[in-house]
């Protein structure tokens, strides 16, 4: 369960709550997976851009330019959760950016969750679990840190900040996700198909499964995939699809070996046998024009073969709905 609390739902000078950064949020559920739904959303959203580096923007300003750094995208994810009574508090630390080749100032958001703090990175698209690189130094209502000395007695004062150190004393890699893949239909297929990953992971993360086609001899892909990427909120194990058609010339089968791989660098791959699709038809389906809350109906597809959703799973032809 999601917790709230006025001293973290509240607005703040960067988290400003408007009726259009709440009819953003609006479509997400009040849970983990909806948090990790409005992250995935900003990080779509928004545009890393280094020229606003040190302004803070405010919620109502990203959401209107769509772009920032860090703090930007920490500042429109906790107005989005803040306008659903969730409790989001600011983290500040060092993260490592590739961009940079090193370690570098960076903000991110923690959700109080069943008594818990649970980090979530829109920038970088983390959440449950970060990398091991964030370094957290602190934690704020407002994601603003404030030095303030004190001083008596006469003079001046010269107080410089020193530059940053961090040194790497220890390191040990390990990855505990897992991918899978199926292409559950029949070999060789014709014209196009579909890919199904099943991601496992013991605990509770986001994650980012990308899928790659094989290619010809001048890079090109060789199946067209449909959305080549996909965010999904882990717990235990979750399934994703990719649809993907061929303009392989007919007569012939291929083999097309299929990556799919997520940013904690866990990876699977396939061979799909494939053949060329003589007449160039593409499966179609059929069904009702629309259909009532609460009452069934039914796809059909014209050739008999599987269909799915990335939201529904899968099944026969034909398939009936509730």
């Amino acid at each position: 369960p999601l917790d709230g609390g006025a001293e973290y739902t509240a607005e703040t000078s960067g988290a400003q709550i408007t009726p259009n950064i709440s009819a953003s949020a609006y479509p997400f559920e009040r849970t983990l997976k909806g948090v990790a739904g409005m992250a995935a959303w900003v990080h779509s959203y928004l545009t890393y851009d280094k020229s606003v580096f040190g302004q803070n923007m405010p919620s109502d300003w990203v959401l209107a330019n769509r772009r920032g750094v860090c703090v930007e995208y920490s500042n429109l994810l906790a107005a989005m959760l803040r306008s659903k009574g969730i409790a989001a508090r600011y983290a500040n630390g060092y993260a490592y950016s590739s961009e940079d080749s090193g370690l570098i100032g960076h903000a991110w958001l923690e959700v109080l969750a069943g008594g818990k703090w649970v980090a979530f990175d829109p920038t970088w698209l983390e959440g449950g679990l970060l990398d091991a690189t964030h370094v957290k130094t602190s934690v704020s209502r407002d994601g603003i840190e404030k030095e303030t000395l004190r001083y008596l007695g006469s003079g001046s004062v010269d107080w410089n900040k020193n530059s940053d150190t961090v040194e790497l004393l220890e390191y040990s890699i390990s990855n505990d996700t897992s991918i899978s893949i199926e292409v559950p239909q029949s070999s060789p297929l014709t014209g196009g198909g579909y890919v199904k990953a099943t991601v496992s992971y013991q605990g509770c993360r986001m994650t980012q499964l990308k899928v790659l086609s094989c290619t010809d001899n001048r890079k090109k892909d060789l199946l067209s995939i449909h959305d080549g990427a996909i965010n999904l909120w882990l717990c235990g194990s979750a399934n994703a699809f990719w649809a993907f058609t061929s303009s392989l010339s007919g007569g012939y089968t291929y083999e097309c070996p299929v990556v799919v791989y997520d940013q904690s660098g866990a990876s699977a791959e396939k061979s799909i046998s494939i053949s060329g699709n003589a007449n160039g038809t593409l499966p179609t389906i059929s069904g009702p024009d629309s259909a009532g809350v609460n009452r069934p109906f039914t796809i059909q597809a014209n050739d008999g073969s599987l269909l799915f959703s990335t939201e529904l799973g899968e099944g026969a032809s034909p398939w009936t709905l509730t």
